[in-house]
């Protein structure tokens, strides 16, 4: 008689092996063999289907009470099956019906952002988002991507195109942007596809989560400029002209960072953060602080626009950059102002707001 215990963990299909133990007894052998041989495919799926003609000749032989190792790669059932033969050439044989579990999908986000980010780590306001599942499935399954989430003030997620992604599951993307300071949170769960013995059954990861973090809005920063920002005092020689008039100096404003509206801008940023430039006339008898009607990245100054100007007199020009926060705080309070205005720097590096330039005419 064959009698086969059933493996004490759990079959996987292409996990690893499990051992299956086998006992043959007889009134007269005591030292028996058993052959052992995995049959797949059985009819109905019904071991009992096997008959001894199904056996082939070359079979895996162990002694009575060993361990056989069984290892799967799909999730097909297989019948294990034993056989004991006496010195009579009599035998009988038992099979155990071993259907192997499916690895469950395994559901994984990270951050494809440019620049990326951590689960929870602060990034920039209005940044583009871009979040990737990472599944971990059997292969030749297929996956179906789940996404949910919340933005900052607990509404749902209002996904866009994610730019440059190329595979042809594009679902398992997801981008957005974040439009708002506070806390995102973005839930992924996979269902996985499969075949098991001919028929299409489905299995489900557990969820994963990824928290974004966006910092509130960050003010403008003058970043390139012509003159130097820290080039505070200009001297505007004479022409060449040997006359009494003064050349010319055109002061430029290359490139702005903000965390919604850069200058110049990109193709995801919002309009540009607003130029705002300032004359302080120290050519004239009380000089006070005038804003130009002009916000381009560019202002020239000459002696046109300053005919009392004498050798040795002064002007200053300011340039302030303002994103839309800033500039609507302008417009609440004419007296607003974000540094003292005195101050011909306000700011630090990496982050001034404004600069001036101190320019004189040469004698």
């Amino acid at each position: 008689m064959v009698t086969i215990d059933p493996p004490s963990e759990l079959l996987v299909s292409g996990g690893p092996s499990v051992e299956i133990v086998g006992r043959a007894t007889d009134d007269q052998d005591s030292d028996l063999s058993l052959d052992w041989q995995v049959f797949t495919n059985p009819k109905n799926l019904v071991c009992g289907s096997i008959t001894p003609a199904d056996w082939p000749p070359n079979t895996t032989k162990l002694p009575s009470g060993v361990a056989y190792g069984v290892k799967r790669a799909s999730p097909d059932t297989v019948c294990v099956c034993a056989r004991a033969t006496d010195h009579y050439g009599a035998s009988s044989f038992q099979c155990l019906t071993l259907t192997p579990s499916n690895p469950l999908p395994v559901a994984a986000i990270v951050d494809a952002s440019s620049p990326s980010f951590g689960s929870g780590v602060a990034r920039p306001l209005c940044s583009q988002v871009h979040l990737s599942a990472k599944p971990t499935i059997p292969p030749g399954d297929t996956p179906t991507f789940r996404w949910s989430g919340q933005d900052s003030s607990r509404n749902s997620l209002q996904p866009i195109d994610c730019t440059g992604v190329t595979t042809t599951n594009k679902d398992q993307h997801l981008c957005f942007s974040a439009s708002a300071p506070g806390t995102y949170t973005v839930t992924l769960s996979i269902r996985d596809t499969y075949t098991s013995n001919g028929n299409l059954r489905t299995s489900d990861s557990a969820p994963a989560q990824f928290v974004v973090i966006v910092a509130a809005d960050a003010p403008a920063c003058l970043q390139r400029t012509e003159p130097d920002i820290f080039a505070h005092t200009i001297l505007l020689s004479r022409s060449s002209d040997l006359g009494s008039s003064y050349q010319s100096r055109t002061f430029v404003v290359d490139s702005v960072d903000d965390d919604c509206q850069p200058f110049p801008r990109t193709s995801v940023s919002q309009t540009p953060a607003q130029l705002v430039w300032s004359i302080l006339d120290g050519t004239t008898a009380s000089p006070q602080w005038v804003y130009q009607g002009t916000s381009a990245n560019s202002f020239v100054i000459s002696q046109s626009t300053f005919p009392n100007a004498r050798p040795g007199d002064t002007v200053k020009l300011r340039v302030e950059a303002r994103d839309t926060p800033t500039q609507k705080l302008y417009q609440q309070n004419p007296k607003y102002q974000v540094c003292p205005a005195d101050s011909d720097t306000c700011g630090t590096s990496p982050c001034v707001q404004w600069t001036t330039w101190t320019v004189q005419f040469q004698p």
